[in-house]
């Protein structure tokens, strides 16, 4: 029987270095002088998971706090926390319901966790949350798979993500135009402590393909004045160049009017 989606996934999820993308665009993010992370800064990290971006805010200097949906996750993010010995407020929410104890500068979402939801009327619920958690100015900055790479790239894909002595993870991805999901099935099997028998989980994940004019449009229905839209590249940390729909990775800047 499949899981929730990071019920299991959560035990794991750091161990396949899946912190790498956060940390990475939140170093991008704090970097850009058009974005503008002054000191001081209160920031809301969405769907924060882990902790990656979330820990390397506060790591900084920010004042952070990270919202999840996933009990799972949040445990893990708190444990990390007091490994690096920084502070952050955890909150379990849906994004959706979003309610934050202070208004923020900034909201950030990173590694397409907004594409796990699938319907534009709740996309656009939460967007419309989030412009309601910023002071007036305020910045909501996200990362989303293009629709082009779900279709292309993840269609009819196995991936193996781990391949250790005692974990073995693979992905399997297909495409689906009518419904512009990319169901994908999370495969591991974990290594018992008697160190010969294997336990195996299933979990399903979906992510839908959203073009940037729906974006666009939802962003603006909610309140947000300005849109900058950038290319991110994970593996240089590039966030400079113009994202289009041929770019696997969208970085979207939405800002509200002072």
């Amino acid at each position: 029987m499949a899981l929730q989606p990071y019920e299991r996934y959560a035990e794991i999820y750091d161990r396949i270095g899946q912190r790498q993308f956060g940390q990475r665009l939140a170093d991008a993010i704090m970097a850009d002088p058009a974005i503008g992370m002054s000191d001081g800064a209160r920031i809301a990290d969405l769907a924060c998971g882990t902790g990656a971006a979330a820990l390397r805010f506060a790591a900084a200097g920010f004042d952070v706090t990270g919202v999840d949906r996933s009990g799972q996750m949040l445990d893990r993010a708190k444990q990390s926390a007091l490994a690096e010995g920084v502070r952050v407020e955890w909150l379990l929410q849906d994004l959706r319901d979003l309610v934050l104890s202070h208004p923020v500068d900034f909201a950030t979402c990173v590694y397409d966790s907004l594409n796990y939801v699938l319907r534009e009327q709740e996309l656009a619920r939460i967007f419309e949350r989030v412009a309601q958690s910023l002071r007036p100015g305020g910045k909501f900055i996200f990362d989303l798979n293009s629709k082009r790479r779900l279709s292309e790239g993840w269609a009819d894909e196995t991936f193996v993500a781990a391949d250790e002595p005692d974990l073995f993870v693979v992905y399997r991805s297909t495409w689906d135009e009518e419904s512009s999901c990319s169901p994908l099935q999370l495969t591991a099997f974990l290594r018992r402590d008697d160190g010969h028998t294997w336990e195996r989980f299933d979990e399903d994940h979906v992510e839908r393909g959203y073009l940037i004019t729906e974006i666009e449009t939802l962003l603006r229905a909610a309140g947000f004045t300005s849109i900058d839209i950038r290319e991110f590249h994970a593996r240089t940390g590039d966030l400079t160049s113009q994202g289009t729909e041929r770019s696997n990775r969208l970085v979207f800047i939405a800002s509200l009017e002072p």
